[in-house]
């Protein structure tokens, strides 16, 4: 009888286990925290908290590991150490804003949509 309860409360376990659903929404697949005005660009700049490997591939790797430009960030989301969840895109030639290559030149990503975490 110990070893029949023991089993049924195994399995309950495992199919809770294995049912449990990831809280990523695939429309904002990535998470970032919002660092403020680059000094060379006058953009704000995020640092992304997840999922380095994929935005590496879609948009290139930066200077600073996981710090980016970032092109179209809402006005709303503009606030120094906010959790965003976000979307992004590879920045074209004709959406890049003028830098005083001054200081180092972090990569561009471009928003395609966002909201606070």
């Amino acid at each position: 009888m110990k070893h029949l309860l023991g089993f049924i409360l195994l399995a309950f376990a495992l199919a809770y286990l294995s049912c449990e659903k990831k809280n990523e929404d695939p429309n904002f697949p990535f998470v970032a925290e919002v660092l403020g005005i680059n000094m060379d660009c006058g953009i704000h700049q995020i640092k992304f908290l997840n999922d380095l490997d994929k935005i590496t591939e879609l948009c290139g790797s930066s200077v600073v590991e996981s710090i980016y430009i970032a092109g179209n960030l809402p006005d709303s989301l503009k606030t120094e150490g906010l959790i965003i969840e976000l979307n992004i895109g590879k920045t074209t030639s004709n959406q890049l804003g003028a830098c005083t290559m001054m200081g180092p030149t972090l990569t561009w990503v471009w928003v395609t949509n966002a909201r606070p975490k």
